[in-house]
């Protein structure tokens, strides 16, 4: 967003027993991926609130 203090690089972190990846795309939110919808479903279950409406039609898919 331009703000100080900013990191210019993209920052993911793994993890290889889950088989998630977590990624800020600024400070207003971040995506979690996984390589099967299930291994994050849990997640989308509990935290489906916190889903910004522009990028629900095409999480919601994966889930359906």
């Amino acid at each position: 967003m331009g703000f100080e203090p900013a990191i210019d690089s993209r920052v993911y972190f793994v993890d290889p027993k889950t088989d998630r990846i977590f990624r800020m795309y600024d400070d207003r939110g971040c995506f979690v991926e996984s390589n099967s919808a299930d291994n994050i479903r849990d997640l989308y279950q509990r935290r489906n609130d916190w889903i910004a409406d522009y990028h629900r039609p095409e999480i919601d898919k994966y889930f359906q």
